[in-house]
């Protein structure tokens, strides 16, 4: 394909895989219990080598200790969601830019293209997916410095301070997942739709010989308002049902796009007269480890 636009484009699909991430919901069904079944199996365990009973060996620190490397994945995970929905908005970008030039190479008047691309690029930034990562890293390194002491007996927290701080570890994770949960529905909708508006101006556009394919939107959004009053009266415990929305939502905005690259890849090659697709290696590129290291989300 010849004209300005189609190589970009065609490049931001054919490397769609370094920054799509389509996750089975189910998956929580998995992580979550084993958070819990994890060390309640080692408690069972020891309970049984001691010939005594579980909650012998249940106690503030304990519950203190499970608490924490709890609210660590959790955190965890909240960077991961964040980082796969700002690779996936960087692709997002990066494709109505490409399309916006194969537009300008025929002359069609890109005005109102170009404004929504700018709109896409400051939907989300780098700034929010370090900020997730920041609460990760600072998290794990108080918790694990404040396990480091108590395994030298260096601190020795009263109960009543172990219980004030199990209950400030949970409030404070419930709100910062809840909270990057809810802003990233509210991203990848806005995402969706500004996407949907952008094909539906660009069919207008191209649509000259032949009628120009469009892409539907299958995301409904729900009033933040409900989100917010089922987190509080399930005490936060709906966060589990809100990542799982959350990864549904992912998945059906990613289906619907690809759905549509293809439909869209046909109509340029048809338009352009292209017999095929070849892929050349780069002499720059690595692979390997390093290619595998860098697909990670």
């Amino acid at each position: 394909m010849g004209a300005v636009g189609t190589d970009r484009f065609l490049n931001n699909v054919v490397k769609r895989s370094y920054k799509d991430v389509i996750v089975n919901p189910l998956v929580l069904i998995l992580i979550i219990p084993g958070c819990f079944g994890f060390p309640l199996y080692a408690l069972w365990d020891l309970a049984r080598t001691w010939h005594t009973s579980i909650f012998t060996f249940i106690s503030p620190t304990m519950v203190y200790v499970a608490i924490g490397f709890t609210a660590i994945l959790a955190l965890g995970m909240a960077y991961i969601l964040a980082r796969s929905l700002n690779l996936h908005h960087s692709r997002d970008t990066d494709w109505m830019y490409a399309l916006l030039g194969y537009a300008a190479y025929y002359g069609k008047d890109t005005s109102e293209l170009e404004k929504m691309c700018d709109e896409m690029a400051g939907i989300v930034g780098r700034r929010y997916e370090y900020m997730t990562l920041a609460f990760f890293l600072l998290f794990t390194f108080f918790f694990s410095m404040q396990n480091f002491f108590f395994d030298l007996e260096i601190v020795q927290y009263p109960k009543d301070l172990t219980y004030a701080l199990t209950i400030i570890i949970i409030v404070s994770v419930v709100i910062i997942l809840a909270t990057t949960l809810i802003h990233n529905l509210a991203v990848i909708y806005l995402m969706d739709n500004l996407q949907c508006r952008f094909t539906e101006l660009f069919s207008e556009l191209m649509s000259d010989d032949t009628e120009v394919v469009t892409m539907k939107s299958t995301i409904r959004m729900y009033e933040i308002r409900t989100h917010l009053i089922l987190l509080i009266c399930t005490l936060g415990v709906y966060s589990a049902v809100l990542c799982a929305n959350f990864i549904n939502t992912m998945n059906k905005h990613i289906r619907s796009q690809w759905d549509y690259e293809v439909r869209i890849l046909n109509w340029m090659s048809a338009r352009e007269g292209a017999e095929g697709i070849v892929r050349r290696k780069s002499a720059t590129q690595r692979g390997g480890l390093y290619a595998l290291l860098m697909r990670i989300p």
